[in-house]
């Protein structure tokens, strides 16, 4: 176990009852955000400067531009530029194909607000997204470093982010999507567990995480339930605590629920599309894993069969016949239940240990091979924290096991993509980290005794 320094933790008081929030603007902040800036700028050199640049970027390959900005998640900046001219939250492939709830609601937003700012061009659109996402990488950085990791050595946590920097390389700074923007509700739930700042239990505090879970869930639904189940641990028998949390977190979800319902006569809490997603990962792929194929018949592309499909039946019959054909294809027989226990158990080993980038290309290479390396460190690392002591509060740290627990089994179940779990990389960051401190701390005791 390590050993906090109480000089440092009387330093940190006392500084942040001198300056309050200021005191969060530190060095180690600017630091981070710093970072995380200009590692954004180098990974999209190509982009910047030409494909001459290729072969110095990661993956470090001549033949392949890595650098996507103007991706900008596609659905997203769809539904962003029809609520931009027509005020709906509409259109997600780009057609006028109608209201949606495709996508959580709240990355369009933002990309909403920074069309308003810089207009709807798509290069200076891409450069504003990366800036954002940029900053929240290295906010979330700081939070978990600063809260969560305060016990550990700064070479140790520089060293716990390289090793989930390397694997989710593409997502977090060369490719514009919803990946890197949501990484900052696992960082902020990871840094409240582990620092005991629910401890007081004041009714502020319990308004503060429910507000977090609301938002969370408005970004992704499956990170929002996950703190839901990690809420429920933490608290316990207080019910007091998370009732409040919860109460919160229904508020700020109800309106858009209530848009659904008003939109679609059916209940929909935050996104409509589960029902593809789960026909897709069993009918549309030969493993369970969204791979190049896959996405290449999505309905988001004109002319292709679901495309066609999504076009002519309408958002909520097209989802509605993808369900029933996945209940049909997984409950109608054995062998169908035999198949979907396959594709589960591939995206077990996906999700876990077997680093699965789904476009061929990306698949060769030495840094190709890094990431295959590194990918399963942050799970292990996990198991690790479950059987032996580390400086963190107890109670905290199982609730942090239980939320990355749970995020992963819900993409086990349903349909796995690397990118629906690089939004994790705070919590594995945080796992790598302990697992570091506690290897030198166990070696250091040897080496006393010895």
């Amino acid at each position: 176990m390590s050993c906090p320094d109480p000089n440092r933790s009387m330093a940190d008081v006392q500084r942040r009852e001198r300056w309050g929030i200021m005191a969060f603007i530190s060095p180690g902040f600017a630091a981070w955000v710093a970072a995380s800036i200009l590692l954004t700028g180098y990974a999209n050199l190509p982009w910047f400067l030409g494909d001459e640049w290729n072969g110095w970027v990661p993956p470090f390959r001549a033949d392949l531009n890595p650098a996507m900005p103007t991706h900008l998640g596609v659905e997203h900046v769809n539904v962003a530029a029809s609520l931009v001219q027509r005020g709906q939250f509409a259109d997600p492939f780009g057609d006028a194909t109608g209201p949606t709830a495709w996508v959580a609601p709240l990355v369009p937003c933002v990309l909403a607000v920074l069309m308003l700012l810089v207009g709807e061009r798509p290069e200076w659109l891409a450069v504003a997204f990366l800036l954002v996402q940029a900053v929240v990488i290295g906010v979330a950085c700081q939070v978990v470093h600063r809260f969560a990791l305060k016990n550990v050595s700064t070479a140790i946590a520089i060293t716990a982010f390289a090793c989930v920097f390397i694997p989710d390389f593409k997502w977090l700074f060369q490719m514009t999507h919803d990946a890197a923007v949501l990484s900052l509700g696992p960082a902020l739930l990871v840094s409240g567990l582990a620092s005991g700042w629910l401890r007081p239990a004041a009714v502020s505090r319990r308004i503060g995480w429910g507000l977090l879970g609301g938002v969370m869930a408005l970004g992704n639904p499956t990170y929002g339930l996950a703190w839901a189940v990690a809420t429920l641990v933490y608290f316990g028998r207080s019910w007091r605590g998370w009732a409040t949390a919860a109460l919160v977190s229904i508020v700020v979800v109800f309106p858009w629920t209530v848009r659904n319902y008003v939109v679609f006569e059916k209940f929909v809490p935050i996104k409509s599309n589960g029902g593809f997603e789960a026909w897709q990962a069993q009918l549309g792929t030969e493993r369970g894993l969204v791979s190049l194929s896959s996405e290449m018949a999505h309905p988001s592309r004109r002319g292709t069969e679901l495309g066609d499909q999504y076009r002519k039946l309408g958002e909520r019959e097209f989802v509605r016949r993808k369900q029933a054909e996945f209940f049909a294809a997984v409950f109608g027989s054995s062998a169908g239940m035999k198949a979907y226990l396959e594709r589960m158990a591939n995206r077990l080993n996906a999700a876990t240990f077997a680093y699965y980038e789904a476009w061929p290309i990306y698949r060769y290479g030495w840094f190709f091979g890094l990431q295959a390396l590194l990918y399963p460190l942050g799970f292990l690392a996990m198991l690790l924290t479950i059987f032996v002591r580390v400086d963190v509060d107890d109670r905290g740290l199982a609730a942090i096991q239980i939320f990355f627990l749970v995020v992963l089994l819900m993409y086990v179940l349903v349909s796995f993509y690397h990118r629906y779990a690089v939004p994790l990389f705070p919590v594995r960051a945080f796992f790598i980290g302990l697992a570091l401190q506690w290897l030198v701390d166990r070696r250091k005791r040897q080496a006393a005794r010895e």
